[in-house]
């Protein structure tokens, strides 16, 4: 009988996917699945096992013309060597064509990753902890008349083209806040928090002044309410780790940045944290 083909997910089958991160420890955020899909819709598939039901999963998303973001790489924990990772990995790759594809590789996946193709150029380091609870002193609360700017904070930062994602990401909701810092009634930084199975995880966090990041991290981080915070620093933003240290948060994982062919070019905007490892 001929193996079935990896498919297009649905929003269903992406929570269940979620649901296996969750199981690893990766933490997604409670609404992920709806977010992610905005971003390609699709960009996210999936291998059955030989009853129907979900044993793989693995997403392609596109980040702008040239470039795709791979994630939500993971197999259900009982099925684990048994071949469904090959056409996954392979439908994924066939699907990004000429564009460099990046992932956020953690230390005992490097090597592999790098046999099949992809260069390292930096590390992201996670930090978390608990911040007092209270209430924001140095930034906004989001417009909606903002997003565009906000979307072209995100590109400058990046380097990638998803403001269709960016839109639905940083519009605020009951697990999600998202406040800015404005300068001649423009913004110059902003950042996301959301709600996560385990506490919240700040990002993006975008700025074109250090200053500016830090208001919007420690403020995000207060809304908190004392809960656990994790923000995703990437080490080449001079001063990203250290902001997150003076916030009291400690490094507690680390991934690899790695692309296949020319990264994405970044502008004077830096990215003090991370969207989410699994969309870059």
């Amino acid at each position: 009988m001929t193996a079935p083909a990896p498919r297009i997910m649905g929003r269903a089958d992406l929570t269940v996917a979620l649901g296996w991160a969750a199981g690893e420890g990766w933490n997604p955020g409670r609404d992920d699945a709806v977010h992610f899909l905005a971003a390609d819709p699709e960009g996210f598939l999936v291998l059955d096992d030989p009853d129907g039901a979900p044993a793989a999963s693995i997403s392609l998303v596109r980040v702008g013309p040239a470039h795709a973001f791979l994630g939500l790489f993971i197999c259900r924990a009982d099925l684990r060597g048994r071949g469904y990772a090959g056409p996954l990995w392979r439908a994924a790759m066939a699907r990004a064509g000429d564009a460099a594809v990046g992932l956020d590789g953690v230390a005992a996946e490097r090597g592999r990753y790098a046999g099949r193709g992809f260069a390292a150029t930096h590390r992201t380091l996670r930090f978390a902890g608990r911040v007092p609870a209270g209430r924001p002193a140095q930034s906004a609360v989001v417009a909606p008349t903002e997003m565009p700017a906000l979307a072209a904070l995100d590109r400058e930062a990046t380097g990638f083209d998803r403001a269709a994602f960016l839109t639905r990401w940083m519009t605020p909701g009951p697990d999600r806040h998202v406040r800015v810092v404005r300068e001649g009634g423009e913004p110059v930084a902003a950042g996301a928090m959301r709600a996560c199975h385990e506490g919240w995880k700040i990002g993006p966090l975008l700025s074109r002044r250090a200053e500016a990041a830090e208001a919007v991290l420690r403020d995000l981080a207060a809304l908190a309410g004392g809960a656990p915070v994790m923000v995703d620093a990437p080490e080449d933003t001079p001063g990203a780790a250290a902001m997150a240290g003076r916030l009291g948060l400690a490094p507690v994982f680390e991934v690899a940045r790695m692309w296949t062919g020319t990264p994405p070019r970044r502008g004077p905007a830096r990215e003090y944290g991370v969207a989410t490892l699994e969309l870059g």
